[in-house]
């Protein structure tokens, strides 16, 4: 499969740089970095970073200021004046890396091609078959928005307490490219008309904060109730969980917050995911009681926006997280800056030792699966050219 590697439009411009393994450029950078999140192995979270790039127990602090180039606003700090090059060849020692033995847990509210607006579901798609292909294990959970043909109902069911109920939720299963993809069962919260998370006239969901705390759940459950691996197990809690965007902040959350309170999870990392900073997952303040959290978490969780207080999921997500990735170092620097910060530069500064930047890759060929009745997108894309 051919790529394009992408990060900022003046790189596209720059090179067009097109390779025939991103996927496993990917791979190579991200594998370091999860078996560090992991304990056990030998080297400690705090301080490390992906053999991607630069570690951050290396790097200075960053004076921050912006310049104009191509047509748009770059960033600049005193280790971060980078220029667009070929990705590095994998360390040497990359083979080490292979047949890891742990578990990884994507957490997405899209996955390509069961669901998908954007370049969330996209990633969802390729990068954890990639990763199988590497050795790891891996999940993927996501809601089930509608039927899925090929994705078969499990007797497993996990009873989740939000806003003062018990629900109980099912699972839905498929094993495709060496991944485990499940699917959050639950019909009146999942299969609506609309979008993924609006309705017909794209009023957001009354109930999303309920709807995606629901996810963030199912998936911590989904290890321990779910007995898919190929001898009949389950996953355990020897697990690296990622979060993808606000939607599944809540995942390392509640996991800080409520499973290693009661000695589960011990051993698992979190890993936040950021593809948009924009959208962070803003909600009324009084809905915090609804989530089934200690009350004293509501400081990392506590916003201030026009309408008064709230609570920022994805802020929460990110101070709980054991490191912080996003799509790019191209993005990671952007934002720590004020313009593309989102009100979130100075906590990402703080936290600026565990922030990563992986480069993202554009699958050219798009494949559906069969059975699925979805309108189908590109089947194949022979020529990409980055346009500035």
């Amino acid at each position: 499969m051919r790529t394009a590697v992408i990060s900022t439009a003046s790189q596209m411009r720059a090179h067009k740089t097109l390779t025939t393994s991103c996927e496993l450029q990917w791979t190579r950078s991200a594998a370091p970095a999860l078996r560090k999140a992991l304990p056990g192995s030998g080297m400690q979270l705090a301080g490390t970073g992906c053999a991607y790039h630069a570690r951050a127990a290396q790097r200075q602090q960053p004076t921050w200021k912006g310049v104009q180039g191509h047509g748009q606003r770059r960033c600049l700090s005193t280790f971060a004046q980078w220029a667009p090059t070929p990705l590095p060849a994998p360390p040497q020692h990359f083979e080490q890396y292979q047949n890891p033995g742990f578990k990884i847990v994507f957490v997405s509210a899209e996955v390509a091609p069961y669901s998908k607006t954007g370049g969330l579901g996209d990633v969802m798609a390729s990068l954890p078959m990639a990763l199988a292909r590497q050795g790891f294990k891996v999940m993927v959970v996501s809601p089930k928005y509608m039927h899925y043909e090929c994705a078969w109902p499990t007797d497993s069911v996990a009873t989740i307490p939000l806003f003062g109920y018990n629900f109980d939720v099912g699972f839905s299963h498929e094993r495709r490219s060496g991944v485990d993809w499940v699917f959050v069962d639950h019909r009146d919260t999942y299969m609506r008309p609309g979008t993924f998370y609006a309705d017909l006239e794209g009023n957001a969901f009354p109930d999303n904060l309920f709807r995606f705390a629901m996810l963030s759940r199912a998936a911590l459950e989904a290890p321990f109730v779910l007995p898919i691996m190929e001898d009949g197990t389950v996953y355990g809690d020897d697990c690296v969980f990622v979060a993808n965007d606000w939607h599944a902040a809540l995942v390392p959350i509640y996991l800080a917050a409520h499973y290693r309170r009661h000695g589960v999870y011990q051993n698992a990392r979190c890993i936040m995911a950021i593809h948009n900073l924009m959208h962070q997952g803003l909600f009324a303040r009084h809905e915090f009681e609804g989530l089934g959290l200690p009350e004293d978490w509501i400081g990392g969780l506590h916003w201030t926006n026009e309408d008064g207080e709230c609570i920022n999921l994805l802020k929460g997500g990110i101070v709980s997280a054991d490191r912080v990735v996003t799509v790019s170092p191209g993005y990671a620097n952007e934002i720590l800056t004020e313009e593309f910060g989102f009100r979130l530069h100075e906590l990402l500064q703080q936290r600026f030792h565990r922030l990563d930047g992986i480069v993202n890759g554009i699958p050219f060929r798009v494949e559906l699966v069969p059975s699925m009745a979805v309108t189908p997108c590109l089947q194949l894309i022979d020529a990409l050219e980055c346009q500035g």
